[in-house]
């Protein structure tokens, strides 16, 4: 990650404690101001993203990194200073007297002349870059949605597999009516999978399986976006890493896809 940072000292930097203060509680607003309106769905109290549909300019509003940004399309990032810079152009001391000013502190500077010619071709330029970079993650997204279906054409029956057993073991009964279509079992040998080793270095382990439940999460049309695994071995327990977390694999695109799945539980 590039970061902004400015070189030489100037009379300014004297108030740059004030002004990064300053940057840091008005960061939401600040970043408003700089970038219009986030997007829509995919910020939350703590991040707001900017640019394209999917975001791609994250800039941090609460939380341990308050006031820090990052624009994935273009690999650069910083705090709220090295964003004004970003956005307006110029010399670091110039986004330090366009700050002072915002802030309404007086550091015996006046505030750089906006060049609106230069502003516009850098904000062409980014969105530019953002819409190439939503291209290459609808094509890498494409990508995952299509192992997710060949994973799901894979798939067999649950009944009578080990899977049900294991669904069973967790008091999870067959439906009268049978399972839900979106689920199913992979029949596999082994599972290759991260984890630790004994000394917490992150290694690849592969176990040997009975195979996996999968699920299936769908769109709105019914068509496959991801699917879920969650291993068993023979005796229909699950396959878990050093830590003893479940191993479940997730492939395609499952956020915003998908129905619930509920099975009905036995009493015990």
């Amino acid at each position: 990650m590039t970061n902004f940072d400015g070189a030489g000292r100037t009379p300014e930097h004297d108030h740059l404690p004030e002004i990064r203060a300053g940057l840091f509680a008005g960061i939401d607003s600040l970043a408003r101001l700089l970038l219009g309106q986030p997007v829509r769905g995919g910020s939350t109290a703590r991040m707001l993203k900017f640019g394209t549909r999917s975001g791609s300019l994250h800039v941090e509003v609460n939380g341990p990194k308050q006031g820090l940004w990052h624009d994935h399309a273009e690999s650069v990032g910083g705090d709220a200073l090295a964003l004004i810079q970003h956005v307006n152009g110029g010399t670091f001391p110039d986004a330090i007297g366009w700050a002072a000013d915002w802030l309404g502190i007086d550091i015996g500077r006046p505030r750089p002349k906006h060049d609106a010619a230069r502003a516009a071709e850098m904000a062409a330029e980014r969105e530019r870059k953002r819409f190439e970079a939503a291209a290459r993650d609808a094509q890498d997204a494409a990508k995952r949605i299509a192992t997710a279906r060949w994973l799901w054409s894979l798939r067999k029956p649950l009944s009578g597999t080990v899977g049900a057993k294991y669904l069973a073991g967790r008091s999870i009964a067959e439906p009268a009516g049978g399972w839900p279509d979106c689920v199913a079992f992979l029949t596999v040998n082994d599972v290759t999978f991260e984890d630790k080793d004994s000394e917490g270095k992150d290694v690849w382990r592969t176990v040997v399986c009975a195979g996996a439940v999968i699920v299936a999460a769908t769109d709105a049309d019914g068509l496959i976006h991801g699917v879920q695994r969650i291993y068993v071995d023979h005796g229909g327990r699950n396959i878990r890493d050093s830590s003893g977390r479940k191993v479940k694999i997730t492939n395609g695109v499952m956020r915003g896809n998908g129905a619930t799945v509920r099975l009905p539980r036995r009493a015990r």
